[in-house]
């Protein structure tokens, strides 16, 4: 019985000081540290992307959004140094950084087909960088599948003049100017078809 008593005891103690003890704090990760992790997460969906893992990929280009957004001038307020040069070059970094993964979305949804999605993290990029080429030509592109002519195209021509000799670009326009006759020429056919039922 003692030795019953003295074990439940010592547990009774240690568990005492276990409890007493306080729990260690979570380290703060620093503006340059969330864009370095951030810009992991980038490479690793770049990474899945190239080994055609669209879920793996979406998965990380998320990760890194959350690592980057909400970095606004506020929370870069006390960075050693040169305090609004390294402000700017940072807000500048998170900016670039962000909109290559909003891309990067766009092209995994455009690879799924799943067109809508890919316009809205097309349209995330264009309202911070209105003549990024290749958010304005994921967006044609997506806007081309969903047959709404008129929005690719004006898209991919700001993105030709952008990008004069892209290949990929020329590729879309010429598919929106074959698309156009086809749909005049289907047009011009139904409108015979109505004359000739008119003249019976």
């Amino acid at each position: 019985m003692m030795a019953d008593s003295s074990t439940a005891a010592g547990s009774t103690s240690s568990s005492s000081s276990v409890s007493a003890s306080s729990p260690s704090p979570v380290p703060v990760m620093t503006v340059e540290e969330k864009i370095a992790k951030g810009k992991e997460q980038k490479d690793i969906g770049n990474q899945a992307f190239k080994n055609g893992d669209n879920q793996a990929a979406l998965r990380s280009y998320h990760n890194a959004v959350l690592y980057l957004s909400g970095l606004d001038s506020s929370s870069m307020n006390g960075i050693v140094g040169n305090q609004k040069e390294l402000e700017q070059s940072l807000k500048d970094d998170i900016m670039k950084t962000l909109a290559t993964c909003h891309n990067n979305i766009a092209a995994v949804h455009i690879r799924n087909q799943k067109w809508d999605r890919a316009i809205t993290y097309c349209n995330k990029v264009l309202e911070k960088q209105p003549e990024n080429s290749k958010a304005l030509f994921r967006r044609g592109q997506s806007n081309l599948a969903l047959n709404n002519l008129d929005a690719a195209e004006a898209d991919l021509v700001k993105a030709a003049k952008l990008e004069p000799k892209d290949a990929a670009i020329r590729g879309e326009l010429a598919k929106i100017k074959k698309r156009r006759e086809e749909y005049a020429e289907k047009q011009k056919k139904e409108w015979k078809g109505m004359f000739d039922r008119e003249k019976k």
